[in-house]
């Protein structure tokens, strides 16, 4: 088809039919083209009306998806008057598809279509709730100037069916989700909030009218609520950002929580309902009001939940059944200080069933899936008593001595969920769910330990009575945990003095010969590095704590055929984070004889991934180093070593491997934010961050145009925040590379591109300024909101690039 002839509606469906051939599978992404570049023409509007008009669901959604694609792209060369007529043709194409019987991918698009123009026009469609549930009631739609003052909408909502409901929902929902996504500050979207606000008393009418008795006796009752509960939901979301602009929407959008609460205990409505209570109580709490939590407290203890709690911890981790514990500790999280003040029955009722949660059947992570929540929340309450219990006005409390029992009962009993399964099991689990298990154990030794200040040695005599029980009775995965948590008390408990002269050179020789009598044996190398880090975290003399001449030798040492020598290098990050910045002859020759060997290690590699374990933490340790001794690492004698190793951190942030790369940009974050009161550091560190600017952001912006992984575009966007606002060249240094076609993908307009690099800039020297302006707290804030925007920004640009040839799916 040429691009120059105005296409007939034949070949356009013949063209969106052909997505949905297999044999086409091979050509997805040449037809996907071509019907891009229909819709971005000036036929797409003509295109969408009458494949709006087909009775093919397929072809009716490319019609629907035509018109979200001509709004996010022409929607200002729109007159009012176009623009209305636009706005009363959805309409009626939702009214006729939700009369003929479209599919619901046909009627969700048409509903996302309305959101979208009314996120570009809030001025044409201002009562947008009232009007689309006139339109719905009545045969065929209203026009839009005729439900400006219609009567109650009581009155009006009797008369929609229960599917039509349902849509107005699911717009409703969409409206919210849409417009948390925009920037309400810019001017095109000025007035945003405050015309989506005005719509609240007829979406608060709306969602009442669906929880009503006459609405919920049938199946497309219950699932009308369901959708109502996920409607609420994102509502109650979008409120905080009202309230924060100074809006009162939350009391009526409140008066919808007690028929959530009553859906707890309606199977078909509980999920719906637990997640939207549980996500309240995490990330907004303050919304709900005391009568709120008196109530769930009752319901989650009430005989008909004891069924869903014990069937929790008898080991049945089905979706809900997870769902259950996690509103539980969701509830306690939120208030944690009543729990632990509060001496009541019930209170007293509820820490013992969250105390339940810690054993639940099986093995964590694996089996378990409620045990580290449960484990978080068990540490929340522990460090909130701690400071309770420090505080002068609450150490003779009564309550004091009932929660501190609770404490006792968790940790009494905790170490039976670090027991290791058989080993053959084991090695069955997944490799992410084996390492998640060994943090699981790491969050239990931090629990014992924060637990020793209320306990205090008792604590130690209760385990080491285990580890002698379970050495006599030979049940050797229970000595192994009992051993693990005593382990985990040792720097609880102050030390001996050694009265003997410390044989650390015996230690180092031992050292050396167990090496020399196993050179291929990498656990032998990690028993090695694990005896030199137990000296680098002592703060007085010990046998292992040796002189840093010592360690240093024997790092030197090291070098290829060593097996896993980025664990020596990992070691000597360490170490010399042991060393903290005291200055002199000896320490620096030390960091600098490191930073050489180092870089001599990764010259060795035949290229940067070949050693995945040494590329990280040979980044790791220079990025140590430049952060603790930044005249070492900018000592002009180790300049070779620097610029070889600038170039090795520019190809790893150009490669696949995500933990070096990782690395890479917080090396990269960490230097481009260096500041030294030294002159000479400062001018080497300004020197050397001119020269590297534009590989640098070339690097960046190749990741961030589509080359990296997605999960690694927070990592990315750091350095990205510490160039723009540490050096004024880096817009130049990013528009060079922004406009070079083999960083960013074609399928980015230069428009775009320099709308991404103003965005970019203006949030994070926004964000600069408030730190310059506000207190510590506020600034830790603004900081927050200003990473989560500049983040935003800079995954939407990724997606830009990535994602032209799979626009039809959005």
């Amino acid at each position: 088809m040429g691009e120059s002839l105005s296409p007939s509606l034949q070949d356009v469906e013949a063209l969106v039919l052909a997505l949905y051939e297999p044999s086409s599978f091979h050509n997805v992404g040449h037809i996907q083209e071509q019907l891009h570049r229909l819709q971005k023409s000036s036929a797409g509007w003509r295109i969408a009306r009458d494949l709006l008009g087909h009775t093919d669901d397929k072809i009716k959604f490319f019609g629907a998806l035509t018109i979200m694609v001509k709004l996010n792209t022409e929607s200002a060369s729109l007159s009012n008057i176009d623009a209305s007529e636009l706005l009363q043709n959805m309409i009626r194409w939702l009214h006729a598809s939700l009369t003929d019987g479209s599919g619901t991918m046909v009627v969700r698009k048409l509903t996302s279509a309305l959101v979208a123009f009314f996120i570009h026009f809030p001025n044409l469609w201002p009562d947008c709730i009232r009007s689309l549930c006139v339109s719905m009631s009545s045969s065929s739609p209203w026009p839009v100037e005729l439900t400006a003052v219609p009567p109650e909408m009581s009155t009006i909502l009797w008369d929609v069916d229960s599917r039509k409901l349902q849509t107005v929902l699911w717009f409703a929902g969409t409206l919210v989700e849409e417009a948390g996504k925009i920037d309400a500050n810019a001017s095109k979207h000025l007035g945003i909030y405050e015309a989506i606000a005005s719509n609240i008393s007829d979406v608060v009418a709306l969602m009442s009218h669906c929880f009503s008795a006459g609405c919920s006796q049938t199946s497309e009752g219950r699932s009308l609520q369901g959708d109502c509960i996920k409607t609420l939901q994102s509502w109650i979301l979008f409120s905080q950002r009202l309230a924060a602009r100074g809006d009162e929407t939350i009391p009526s959008l409140r008066s919808l929580i007690p028929p959530v609460l009553s859906a707890l205990s309606i199977t078909d409505l509980f999920e719906a309902a637990a997640e939207l209570l549980s996500d309240t109580l995490m990330n907004y709490s303050g919304f709900l009001l005391e009568a709120h939590y008196e109530a769930l407290f009752s319901l989650l203890l009430e005989e008909s939940a004891r069924g869903r709690y014990q069937r929790l911890v008898d080991g049945d981790f089905d979706f809900e059944s997870v769902q259950f514990g996690q509103l539980m500790l969701a509830l306690g999280d939120s208030k944690v200080q009543l729990l632990i003040e509060n001496t009541g029955d019930r209170s007293q009722d509820f820490l013992t069933r969250l105390r339940g949660l810690l054993h639940a059947e099986g093995y964590p992570i694996s089996d378990d899936r409620i045990f580290v929540p449960a484990l978080e929340f068990w540490s929340t309450f522990v460090e909130t008593l701690v400071d309770c219990m420090c505080s002068d006005d609450h150490q003779a409390q009564p309550w004091v001595s009932a929660a501190s029992s609770h404490v006792v009962e968790v940790v009494s009993g905790i170490w039976r969920k670090v027991i290791f399964p058989p080993a053959q099991d084991f090695a069955e689990w997944d490799s992410s769910d084996r390492i998640a298990f060994g943090d699981a154990r790491k969050d239990v030794a931090d629990l014992l330990q924060s637990s020793f200040t209320i306990i205090g040695s008792r604590l130690v005599s209760s385990f080491a009575d285990l580890v002698l029980s379970s050495l006599a009775s030979g049940h050797w995965l229970e000595l192994e945990a009992a051993a693990y948590c005593l382990g985990a008390l040792a720097d609880c408990v102050a030390g001996d003095i050694c009265d003997e002269p410390l044989h650390q050179s015996g230690i180092i020789t031992m050292i050396q010969r167990l090496q020399h009598s196993f050179p291929n044996n990498g656990e032998v190398v990690e028993t090695i590095c694990t005896i030199f880090r137990t000296g680098f975290s002592e703060s007085e003399a010990g046998p292992f704590v040796f002189p840093p001449d010592v360690v240093a030798n024997y790092l030197l040492q090291q070098g290829p055929p060593t097996p896993r020598l980025g664990l020596f290098v990992s070691a000597a990050c360490s170490f010399i984070s042991s060393l903290g910045k005291s200055p002199g002859g000896g320490l620096d020759l030390i960091r600098s004889n490191l930073f050489s060997w180092v870089t001599r290690l990764l010259q060795q590699l035949p290229e940067p991934d070949s050693d995945i374990e040494l590329a990280q933490s040979a980044i790791e340790f220079v990025t140590r180093l430049t952060i603790k001794c930044p005249a070492v690492f900018l000592d002009p004698g180790l300049s070779g070593s620097a610029e070889f190793f600038y170039l090795f951190a520019l190809q790893v942030l150009d490669g696949r491997e995500p933990l070096p790369k990782a690395a890479a940009a917080e090396f990269w974050a960490s230097f481009f934010s260096l500041r030294n009161e030294n002159d000479f550091v400062q001018r080497a560190a300004e020197t050397a961050t001119g020269q590297l600017g534009p590989l640098l952001a070339r690097s960046l912006i190749k990741n961030i145009g589509g080359g990296g992984a997605r999960s690694e575009l927070d990592k990315l966007s750091e350095p990205l925040k510490k160039m723009i606002s540490q050096h004024s060249k880096s817009r130049s240094w990013l528009g060079d590379a922004l406009r070079d076609e083999h960083c960013v993908g074609y399928q980015v307009t230069q428009q775009d591109r320099e709308a991404f690099l103003k965005k970019v800039i203006r949030y994070v020297l926004v964000t600069v300024a408030h730190h310059a302006l506000h207190c510590r707290l506020t600034m830790i804030l603004t900081s927050l909101r200003g990473s989560r925007a500049t983040n935003q920004v800079v995954r939407e640009f990724w997606l830009a690039a990535r994602g032209s040839k799979f626009a039809y799916a959005s």
